[in-house]
């Protein structure tokens, strides 16, 4: 498989695990799987997490926070209402 199909490939799994993700209303966990797999659907895993939750355990995952919570927003004191 060269890049550019590789890369058609992680754009299509991409794509359909962060669909998959906002209507279920999570954040996406995922990271590439071990470079000795043959690049298929196959070479990245991935992990539905609650909003806010951390990452899996283990190295390389990237987190994308669809449902806009941050850790570090929730733990602040709500702003007054500028009303």
């Amino acid at each position: 498989m060269n890049i550019q199909e590789h890369l058609a490939a992680f754009d299509g799994w991409l794509t359909r695990r962060i669909e998959e993700a906002h209507d279920m209303g999570k954040d996406l966990a995922f990271r590439d799987m071990a470079d000795h797999i043959e690049m298929c659907a196959q070479a990245w895993e991935y992990s539905l997490l609650d909003p806010g939750q951390l990452a899996p355990q283990g190295e390389g995952w990237s987190v994308y926070r669809l449902q806009g919570v941050w850790p570090e927003f929730l733990a602040q004191p709500a702003a007054p209402d500028a009303r």
